[in-house]
Formats: C-alpha cells, sequence, structure tokens
C-alpha cells in the first residue's frame, strides 16, 4: 500500500525519486512491480485526486496490479474507516500475479 500526499498537482518528489532509485537497483527491478498487488492511498490539503491518477498511471506502467478501490482523504472529506477495511480486504484477497 502506497499512501502519499498531493504535492503541486503530483507525485512528491521524494515518492518519485525513490521509485526512480528503485527502478536501478538490482539485477531486475521488473520483478519489484511487474504482477504486485498495489493500493494507493492520499491525505492532502487539496483534492488529492491528481495525485492518486498520476500514481496510477506510474504504477502500472511498472507492470503492478493496481487496486481498482483507492483512498482519498482531505481536511474537508475525513478518512472512512469502511473505506479503508475494504480496500485492505480486497488488497488481501489478491497475489502477485507470476509474469
Amino acid at each position: 500500500m502506497i499512501c502519499a500526499p498531493e504535492y503541486n498537482g503530483s507525485i512528491p518528489p521524494i515518492l518519485s525519486n525513490f521509485i526512480a532509485w528503485l527502478s536501478i537497483s538490482g539485477d531486475d527491478f521488473r520483478n519489484l512491480f511487474n504482477g504486485q498487488p498495489i493500493a494507493i492511498a492520499t491525505f492532502s490539503g487539496g483534492i488529492g485526486l491528481e495525485l492518486l491518477t498520476s500514481l496510477r498511471i506510474q504504477l502500472v506502467h511498472l507492470g503492478s496490479q493496481v487496486l481498482g478501490r483507492q483512498l482519498l482523504s482531505s481536511y474537508s472529506k475525513p478518512i472512512d474507516t469502511k473505506t479503508i477495511e475494504d480496500i485492505i480486504q480486497r488488497l488481501m484477497q489478491m497475489k502477485k500475479l507470476n509474469t
């Protein structure tokens, strides 16, 4: 599960940099992402949707299975614990795809 704040309408530089470093580490970086189930979430001062969209595009490009349901929360939209429980349950049911 990846949870990050929206940063200037996109992925925070530190998270983007972390993913970039992972992509050049080891002999088979794609194994870190290919077929891997991932849920995405944000708590942001803004809307947060741009982060979730950008992150989904990047993770799918790297071969990950990104859960269809995502968690978007902000100061004006409090976290719904039922959504969190549902996302965790769905994520736990997913298995890494053999690629």
